[in-house]
């Protein structure tokens, strides 16, 4: 795997590395978000029993960001794993826990289900959507990922392949879904507004007729959105893991630490 990663740095990721003698403890890839405001550990490999390594390496992370004019690095880690304490150790602090189900089965739209007025976002919808981010997460969580509609639209997660669609209702965006699409697995992401828990089950069986041409799916939910995994649970999903995202903003004091 390390092997992988040992080719030079592209303009939008950065690689660091903690050796100790000459033996690699860890390694870390950085990569932009969906503009310069906001960075992600993408990759993160450490040997067992190095933690004080994998902190340097955070701290070191977070210099480099902060050296870009980034304004937030953000790492998902599974849930109480020995990461997520080091990463707190660190600064960081948990953004938003994400229940990840999977169904062992392709999804399947239900013919019976009321057609809803889903499509690709337009350029216009970008604000829509942001006002639904804010109506989904809690005021922390928006405080961590970005208060502003800039701030918000860099911490967007990227990807190529990546299909994304809004759900309009009365001239607003109630809900998104993104769809990552790779071989024969598919990976949902979503979001649904807190007013239209009622519409969650048919929501998520639109989701299925979007999702074509799969066998393994996977919807990851972030915690807040009770009513999609209630939808999701009634139609034999299973809880498979948790994840959290973790934050912490730029620090320019510790400029000094790059290497």
């Amino acid at each position: 795997e390390l092997a992988r990663w040992s080719v030079a740095s592209s303009r939008n990721e950065r690689h660091f590395a903690i050796t100790h003698h000459g033996r690699l403890d860890a390694l870390s890839v950085l990569r932009v978000r969906h503009g310069p405001r906001a960075w992600e550990v993408a990759h993160l490999f450490a040997r067992q029993g190095v933690n004080e390594a994998v902190e340097d390496l955070l701290e070191r992370a977070v210099a480099y960001v902060a050296s870009q004019r980034g304004e937030r690095l953000f790492l998902r880690v599974a849930h109480r794993s020995p990461i997520q304490q080091i990463a707190e150790t660190a600064g960081f602090r948990v953004v938003v826990a994400e229940e990840v189900y999977t169904l062992a089965h392709p999804m399947a739209g239900d013919l019976h289900t009321l057609r809803m007025d889903v499509r690709p976002p337009l350029p216009a919808d970008r604000y829509g959507i942001f006002r639904l981010y804010n109506a989904a997460y809690a005021p922390d969580a928006r405080a961590a990922i970005g208060l502003t509609l800039d701030q918000w639209h860099d911490s967007l997660e990227g990807g190529s392949g990546v299909r994304e669609y809004v759900w309009e209702h009365q001239g607003s965006i109630r809900g998104w879904v993104r769809l990552d699409q790779r071989g024969s697995s598919v990976a949902v992401d979503a979001l649904i507004h807190p007013d239209e828990g009622k519409q969650a089950a048919a929501f998520v069986s639109y989701v299925a007729q979007l999702a074509w041409g799969h066998r393994s799916p996977t919807w990851i939910v972030p915690a807040q959105q009770a009513t999609l995994v209630e939808a999701l649970e009634s139609r034999g999903w299973q809880h498979s893991r948790a994840y959290v995202v973790l934050a912490r903003n730029g620090d320019r004091s510790r400029l000094s630490s790059i290497v």
